[in-house]
């Protein structure tokens, strides 16, 4: 079959968790997820927060569902990297 549109996608898939799984299978893409995780548990101990911990998990739930389009891992740092230092630079004023 021809490729007409030059996707160059692997295995022809634009598909975001299909194309991790493709890429380092099931277990990286466990990996992938129980990172964030461990990320969002440790955050929440240094935090101390409700409401920035209910923002982080809301944040990877979305992010979560971003993922079953296309792979979009970055936008959970830009949005969540400042939010840490804003809070952890907050408590060190008060």
């Amino acid at each position: 079959m021809l490729d007409i549109h030059g996707s160059g996608y692997y295995m022809h898939t634009d598909v975001g968790y299909l194309r991790m799984i493709f890429c380092f299978g099931i277990t990286g893409l466990a990996f992938f997820i129980v990172n964030h995780i461990i990320i969002i548990k440790y955050s929440h101990k240094i935090l101390n927060d409700s409401n920035t911990y209910r923002l982080v998990i809301l944040l990877f739930i979305y992010i979560l569902i971003l993922n079953i389009k296309g792979l979009v891992d970055s936008l959970f740092w830009i949005i969540a990297l400042p939010l840490f230092y804003y809070e952890m630079f907050q408590k060190k004023l008060r």
